[in-house]
């Protein structure tokens, strides 16, 4: 089930991210205040060149109005990071992921052997360099066009792991003080965009805006029915269940994702459920 939450403490900005799980896709996106513009414009930075897909809401929300219906000016950017950083987080994410994924079965990820391929995994299957890669949802339907055939995914995330946590948006008690009229109004716009995207009649317009990850619109169409089913962006509730975040802090923490000797933030301390209510009450 995707999630959001309002966190405290951190860095300024109002920032989307995600714990990146397998066949899910890692959000990243930075809601920061503008300094010489007015109070109302907020710019939302959404990693990747070409963004990838978790960030799609925003791009959504952009181009069918929802932020303006609300009353704010958005400016929706991807970035990129720096390709050093980029691929060492990609590295790490993909690490995690198979930890989790083996971790059923009782093995760890030094039992097996890992191919470093970075963002090319799809290419080396489709050359036969690989018989099994960790791949996100929207590479699937890539794949299977590709290579004229379906793919057979042995295992996912969500099979191994239901009880998770996908996508967060968090931002420092101090800044949200300073803007959170801004910030209640642009997630507003966002759980907008979320209802919109899930509409079945609206399933062409979105695969459409989604060519801005790169994918054909026939392609997002279909990594984006993926998406859905495991509720990867919430819909009708603020996906803050203690439950599943305290889960995948416990995981992260036993498989290295929270290095020894750290404390993970305690759920109370993290989560403010007061903002997604509020933005909530303004969606009709």
């Amino acid at each position: 089930m995707a999630r959001a939450i309002i966190a405290k403490g951190g860095r300024r900005g109002f920032m989307a991210r995600a714990i990146k799980p397998l066949l899910a896709g890692l959000l990243a996106a930075t809601i920061v205040s503008g300094e010489a513009a007015a109070a109302e414009r907020l710019s939302f930075a959404i990693p990747g060149v070409p963004p990838v897909f978790s960030g799609l809401v925003a791009v959504v929300a952009k181009e069918e109005g929802f932020f303006k219906k609300y009353g704010v000016e958005v400016d929706v950017r991807p970035f990129d990071s720096g390709a050093a950083a980029a691929q060492a987080v990609v590295a790490g994410n993909i690490d995690l992921s198979l930890a989790q994924l083996i971790r059923p079965c009782g093995l760890k990820v030094e039992d097996v052997k890992l191919v470093s391929l970075s963002s090319n995994v799809g290419a080396a299957i489709i050359a036969g360099q690989v018989k099994f890669g960790v791949l996100h949802l929207d590479d699937v339907p890539v794949l299977e066009e590709q290579i004229g055939r379906p793919i057979t995914v042995v295992s996912s995330f969500k099979d191994v792991s239901p009880l998770t946590h996908y996508n967060l948006i968090i931002c420092t008690t101090d800044h949200l003080k300073q803007k959170r009229d801004a910030y209640v109004r642009a997630l507003a716009g966002w759980i907008d965009a979320t209802k919109y995207m899930l509409d079945p009649k609206n399933a062409d317009r979105v695969a459409q805006i989604a060519t801005a990850t790169g994918r054909s619109a026939k392609l997002s169409k279909e990594a984006l029915s993926k998406l859905y089913r495991i509720e990867f962006w919430p819909a009708g509730h603020d996906g803050l269940a203690k439950a599943n975040l305290e889960k995948v802090i416990a995981v992260e923490k036993e498989i290295g994702g929270i290095k020894p000797g750290k404390q993970p933030v305690n759920y109370d301390r993290l989560v403010d459920r007061s903002v997604w209510k509020d933005a909530n009450a303004l969606v009709k």
